[in-house]
């Protein structure tokens, strides 16, 4: 005979299975040759996630592609998949939404805090993050780390939506003023933020993979 604390644990066993979380949900990806940034960014598209990937890399290298094998199950499990190939890689959950970082570093740009930033919940969010780099805190930690911001590469036009809502942040740091833009769409968006050391220059870029 079950005691009680025995089909308490089940109860409560079967609802976190039911209620699941993003590392749950399901995904299919065919084997391919792929970059570790890009295929993370297909990942949370294709599961309808938002986030960030944050990507420290210290050398000039171009990012080289690995062979992956077909993933057919959760999201956590095509992650596990790729960190046979791209051992840095890690994750966490939060608030719903997943952050992927590559690599460490002991200091990074999206640490420094602003002390208020106000956007458009439905603005362009290329045009909301060149905003949030133009705070005088985060244009002062530019300055002192001496970092070169690169531009986003191009991608798909936008058209500018008529509604507006004003959302401000207060005393939050450039990565959670990001996780913040992205949790303020109706749909999911994921922000990708790359810093890399080259001949002793950091270049920073913050684009959006998906919008």
């Amino acid at each position: 005979m079950r005691t009680t604390a025995t089909i308490l644990f089940l109860v409560l066993a079967l609802q976190s299975h039911a209620s699941g979380g993003v590392l749950d949900r399901k995904v299919s990806m065919p084997a391919q040759n792929s970059t570790p940034l890009n295929y993370v960014a297909e990942l949370l598209a294709l599961a309808s996630i938002g986030g960030g990937i944050e990507d420290h890399t210290a050398t000039c290298e171009q990012d080289k592609e690995v062979n992956l094998a077909k993933a057919d199950g959760s999201l956590e499990e095509a992650l596990i998949q790729l960190r046979t190939k791209a051992s840095s890689v890690r994750w966490h959950e939060v608030g719903g939404e997943l952050l992927v970082t590559r690599g460490a570093a002991p200091k990074s740009l999206l640490d420094a805090r602003v002390s208020a930033f106000t956007f458009d919940a439905f603005g362009l969010p290329d045009q909301v993050t060149g905003d949030l780099l133009g705070q005088p805190e985060i244009k002062r930690q530019i300055a002192q780390e001496r970092l070169a911001l690169t531009p986003p590469e191009l991608g798909f036009a936008q058209a500018k939506t008529k509604l507006k809502k004003e959302v401000t942040l207060r005393h939050v740091t450039l990565r959670e003023a990001l996780t913040a833009i992205s949790r303020s769409s109706d749909h999911p968006r994921v922000w990708l933020f790359q810093e890399r050391t080259c001949s002793g220059q950091t270049a920073v870029r913050i684009q959006w993979v998906v919008k």
